[in-house]
């Protein structure tokens, strides 16, 4: 029998950058990272779509027709809001630090400017 081979789990080198700027990288790996992810959602929720036909307990075109109930809706929209928020969380917090005053003056003056 073969002995197995214990491959290293980070990549040796710097990762290859396509732009020169740090932050347009930045919104590339979130952007290639949701792909991935959807790309992966896409084949198991098309997967059981297919399985829970074939078992006869949904209807071929049931889930293109389904409509949420409110309360559905409202969970759905709420979830979906703490995802984008979550996933811009990097960017925002890039953003905040570099609007941020640096001084207690500039603290105050932002506080009682609104």
């Amino acid at each position: 029998m073969s002995e197995s081979v214990k491959l290293p789990t980070v990549a040796k080198g710097d990762r290859p950058w396509y732009f020169d700027d740090a932050e347009v990288e930045k919104v590339l790996d979130v952007t290639l990272a949701l792909a991935g992810e959807v790309a992966v959602l896409y084949t198991r929720l098309r997967a059981l779509e297919r399985l829970v036909e074939q078992h006869g307990l949904l209807q071929p075109g049931a889930v293109d027709a389904f409509r949420p109930s409110d309360d559905d809706a409202r969970a759905l929209d709420e979830w979906r809001a703490n995802f984008i928020r979550s996933v811009l969380r990097p960017i925002r917090t890039d953003m905040e630090r570099t609007r941020a005053p640096e001084s207690y003056d500039g603290n105050m003056r932002m506080t009682e400017t609104g």
